[in-house]
Order: structure tokens, then sequence, then C-alpha cells
């Protein structure tokens, strides 16, 4: 008899349960859930000024407004955050992220998502933030901090008595239960567990099979335990992981995601309870407000509407949170000795775009990525100056600029030294570790969606095929306009992250490394202030041999990790972290079911988390790590079973 799974029961219990668990009364009863994710400490407004120098996209004073008036409408209205309320602003850098959870206690937030971002610093960092915002539970205005598939055996800071699995709201007299899972990419992009102290928290979930169970779990307990009428996940996954929930995992009525930074609204079919699923998300820094209303009786949860909210100068601002939040940022200019919000330093001829926009014509540098590459450049006078997409965060919009406009556009890194983020390095690689770097990176992107590590240049040009496959993708590169010289040594301009990730994730040691006393964001200010009004275009530096520009859709059976960026704090990366010491063939539950590995991989893509190392038949040596399914000469397949 073939061996059936934990997962696999828990599944089928709870489609057995599916048909008994509405207990709530005949007459229907209409349920609002408000919803954001991804605010990464953008307290105040952003974006283009407006005529009395505010921003027009965000802020926490519209927010307040526009949750104070649904509140009006509905008093039992519940607000739900999904997480990744750190890093991105200076002021993280500055006060940690103690602001913005005061705000959102003052807002009246109902729970929120554990992001991977809250756990940049380590947990301990966590632990302190929170409590310096009053989160700790019983401090007045505290609200639940969700996440099911966090483990606790390796923590000494008492996290498990903060951060909750679940929790249940009743609301017109319907019991509505919300769990949370976060990204298994947090043990790689964040720093969730110290491996040189073996101490920390370990997010679970490495598999498709362990992170529905985890979900399942949770479902049967809030049924079954705690009587919910309305399951909801709030989760800081991602968009595929959040379609696969949806349909294999029976029991949850909506999904409400985060992470990826982009809006979604999109309804799936559950297959084992043939239901409908709506899963939502808002893209990112407070953009807008998600607002979805449920009706529920005894026939069931119905979404009757799901909308967008833009927050814009449309929007009112409550005057108490925005002196709140201008109180907040006068202490970062007492505190850096600069106008950092207040001064205009530049100014923008137009909208730099940080995204890279797929076009006919094949060009893939961004705007953004070719304005901070050759204001690195500008500064070292290098042969060519790097940077990951990935670290490219936001817009620069056409008008007057601060410092914190830019600053949000492109600061990345915790740096003791400075709040100014990573420092720039200079380092030297032959042309044949260059070339290898650049497909290194380009396997790891998934087109035309996932384009963290699309690496962006000043310098240099190079095109690539997606479709000639893993370590085939380079058709030429050129620096200064001559070929790639295998032989050649090149100088080039980074910040401090870059190396490491190439050292960490590719294998690349590069030469000579010399860390400079100035950071990225310094370099890019003082470019802008001398080149004002600046401009910057896509270029064809970077040029896709492909048409990228078609819709594509995301199967919602293919668990590929579309993570946002590596986690701009974690310098040790994956160095002797605890995936380089658990070599285990992630395939071999599944292949002793009975199922194929090719037929695993047409039907789910590899399981979520999975590490594919690309290992050159003739060198043995691994290349680079990739979490997304590609074709690869050879797999070396691990897995993560110390923390499942």
């Amino acid at each position: 008899m073939k061996r059936q799974t934990y997962a696999t029961l828990l599944i089928a219990a709870l489609a057995a349960l599916f048909g008994l668990m509405l207990t709530v009364a005949a007459s229907a009863e209409t349920i609002t859930i408000l919803h954001f994710n991804d605010t990464h400490t953008h307290l105040a407004a952003w974006g283009p000024h407006g005529d009395d120098g505010y921003g027009e996209i965000g802020g926490y004073d519209r927010l307040a407004a526009l949750i104070g008036a649904e509140r009006q409408r509905d008093a039992e209205t519940i607000v739900l955050n999904a997480g990744d309320n750190c890093s991105g602003d200076i002021i993280f850098n500055m006060f940690l992220g103690v602001p913005e959870f005061g705000l959102q206690k003052a807002l009246g937030i109902d729970a929120m998502a554990v992001g991977n971002h809250e756990f940049d610093l380590g947990p301990d960092i966590l632990l302190y933030m929170l409590a310096q915002a009053q989160m700790l539970p019983g401090s007045e205005g505290a609200f639940p901090l969700l996440c099911a598939n966090l483990s606790y055996a390796l923590d000494t800071t008492g996290l498990s008595n903060i951060i909750q699995p679940f929790a249940v709201f009743e609301r017109h007299s319907v019991r509505v239960g919300v769990f949370s899972l976060l990204t298994p990419t947090t043990m790689i992009i964040a720093r969730p567990f110290n491996p040189q102290t073996n101490v920390g928290v370990i997010v679970r979930g490495d598999t498709a099979e362990v992170l529905f169970a985890l979900a399942g779990e949770q479902v049967m307990r809030l049924r079954r335990q705690e009587n919910c009428d309305v399951v909801i996940a709030l989760t800081h996954l991602g968009i595929q992981y959040d379609l696969a929930l949806a349909q294999f995992v029976p029991g949850i009525d909506l999904v409400i995601g985060g992470h990826q930074h982009i809006a979604l609204d999109t309804t799936v079919v559950n297959a084992i309870s043939h239901s409908n699923v709506r899963i939502v998300a808002g893209s990112t820094a407070l953009k807008e407000l998600g607002r979805v209303t449920l009706e529920v009786d005894t026939n069931g949860v119905r979404v009757t509407s799901a909308v967008q909210i833009p927050i814009n100068d449309d929007v009112p601002r409550v005057e108490a949170v925005s002196q709140q939040i201008i109180g907040v940022q006068g202490m970062v200019e007492e505190m850096l000795g600069v106008q950092f919000y207040s001064q205009v330093v530049g100014r923008a001829a137009e909208d730099i775009r940080w995204r890279w926009t797929p076009t006919p014509s094949g060009e893939a540098d961004s705007p953004l990525g070719n304005l901070v590459t050759d204001a690195l450049r500008a500064w070292t006078h290098t042969d060519l100056a790097v940077e990951a997409s990935g670290f490219l965060r936001q817009d620069i919009f056409t008008g007057d600029l601060t410092r914190a406009d830019i600053y949000q556009a492109i600061g990345t890194g915790f740096n003791p030294q400075s709040p100014f983020g990573f420092q720039l390095m200079t380092f030297e690689l032959s042309g044949a570790e260059l070339y290898r770097a650049l497909e290194s990176s380009l396997a790891a992107l998934v087109m035309p969606y996932d384009l963290d590590y699309l690496i962006q240049v000043s310098g240099m040009q190079y095109s690539f095929t997606p479709a000639r496959g893993v370590g085939r993708q380079l058709d030429y590169a050129l620096v200064g306009g001559q070929p790639l010289d295998p032989q050649a040594t090149y100088t080039i301009t980074a910040s401090v992250i870059l190396p490491e990730m190439m050292r960490t994730l590719f294998g690349i040691e590069v030469q000579n490394p010399r860390v400079l006393d100035v950071s990225l964001f310094q370099a890019v200010v003082e470019y802008i202030v001398a080149h004002s009004p600046v401009s910057a275009e896509s270029e064809g530096r970077i040029l896709s041999a492909e048409d990228n520009t078609g819709a594509k859709s995301w199967l919602p059976t293919n668990l590929r990790i579309l993570s946002t960026y590596p986690n701009p704090f974690n310098h040790t990366m994956l160095s002797n972290s605890i995936f380089r010491n658990s070599a285990r063939l992630i395939w071999r539950s599944t292949i002793r079911r009975g199922v194929s590995l090719s037929g695993c991989l047409r039907e789910f893509g590899p399981p979520a988390g999975t590490l594919l190392l690309w290992t050159p038949t003739a060198s043995r040596r691994n290349v680079f790590v990739d979490t997304r399914m590609r074709r690869t000469n050879s797999l070396a397949e691990v897995s993560v079973s110390q923390i499942v």
C-alpha cells in the first residue's frame, strides 16, 4: 500500500470537515477586512511633491483617515498588516521599527504577519524593537504578531511568547480566524538564525508538503477547536505560494498576501473543496489600502467585493498623525545634522524608473540602475560599476529631490559606522570570473517576473538569451566597448554586499578588495547634485534576446520561490549557514512514494525552498544557488532537514 503522508491525511480530514464547519445564523452577516503590506518604514507620504512639498503617495496620516472613515461605517472592521514594517527609510536605521509599530498601535491595527525584514537584524533585535514600541503582550494597544511556521527550539529570546500562530476575532456574531505563514526563504535573505552561535528561530516549510501540512494544522485548529466561521490566511509568502495554498489546502476563505510588492486580486478554485478562494495583496509603502467585504451565512463565505483604495493626495490627512511623523523626521535631522527630509538637494528632469520594463527591443537595463552605476563609476573611475536590481527600491520622480527621496530609492544596508547604508568597495575580477558571475546571476532570474539578480552595469554591455538555459544564456559582454577578455583583469565598483553575494551564492572570490569611506547613498547624492536636473533611461546596456512583453500566467502548482531581494543587512548570507551543513536528498520522500523525479518536476516544480546547485560536469564546482525551477547540467539536491 502506498504510504500516506501526514499532509495527505490532514488535507483529507479538512475536506471531510469542510461541509460541517459553518455555524453562523441563517441571516447573512457582512464582515469588512482592511489590509496593507510591505510598508518598509515609509511613515510620511512619498513620491512626487505637491505644491506644499508633501508627497503624493501613501503616508500614515492618510492611512489613518481611511481607517477612521471605514470604522465610522462599520466599527467592527478588521485591519490586517501582511508584514515587512522594517527597512526602507533612514528612520529604520536610526530608530529600528519603533516609530512604525507605535503608529500602527495608534491606528488600531488588529494583527500583523511577521515579514522577512522583521528578522533583518536578528530575533534579539526584533524583540528589542517590540519591547521599545511597547508591543509585548499585555501592553496597551499592542496587537498580535502572527506566524505559524516558526520553530523556537533553538531560540533564547522568548519570541515564542510574543509571536502567535493565529488570532481569532468576533465580529457581528461571526468568528474570524486569522493565521499567518512566512516565506521559508527568510532563512536565506534575513537573519532569523545565527549559525555561529546555533541560536535563533527557524522558518519551517522548505517543501510544499511541509508548508501545506502547517497550513492545514492551522485551518483544522481554527475550524474545530476555535469554532471559526471564517478562516483567513494572512501571509508573507509571495504570489506563487499564495496561489498554491489557496488551491491545495481546503478550508481557507481568503488569502491576504505580501512580500513581492505586487498588487494582486485573483480567484482560484480549491482542488479539494471546489470552492472559490480569493487572493488579494497590496504593493508597497502604503500605495493603497485593500478592502474586502465578506458575506457569511449558513451557505458559506462569499467575497462580495475586493478593492484597492489609492492612498494619494485625494485622501485627507489626520493632523495629529502628521505631527507625530514630522516629530520623528525632526529627530532624524537633528541627530544627523542634515536636513534630510526638508532640504532640496537636486532635481529630476523626468521620472527615473527602478524596475526594468520589458520592451520588444529587448532593453533590460533599468533607468535607475543606469543612474546608480554611473554615479559609482564617477566616484572611483574603475572600468565598470555594478548593482543588483533587487537593491533598487522605488522610482525617483520628476521635480525637486530631497535626500529622503534618493535614500528611499536606493538606500540599503546597516552600517555601524554610518546610518547611510552600505559602503562602496572597489575590487578586481578576471574576465573569466566576470563572465561566470554574469552567467550565475542570469541563472537566478525568473523571466520576466523576478529580476532581483539582474546585474545593472556602467562601463559595460551584455546580451542574454534565457531560452538557451542555465549556463549558456550570455550572448556577449563588452567592457569599454571591447569584447570581454577572459585573461584580462577588470576593476569594479559596487556596494560591499555585492562581493559577499558573489562569494556565498556563486563561489566567486574577488581580488584586491578595498572598502571606501563613502556609502553608495552618499555617492549617488553627490552625483545627482553635480548633474541636476538628472535624467536616465534604458539605453540597451543590457539586452534580452527574447520578447518578454507578453503576459505569462503563474501556474498555481509551480512553487518557485520569488524572493524580493536578498537581505541587505545580512553580510553572512549563506556562508557557514545551516543550509551548507545539511545535505540531504530533498526528493527522497517523494521518490519513496512512487512518484518519479521528472514527474514531480513537471507537476509541481521543485519543492519550495529547494536549492538547486549547478555543478558543471568538468569542474564539479558549485557555480550558483538557484531557488527557481531551471534546467540544469547536473543537480545537487539540498534540503534543510534540520529545521523540519
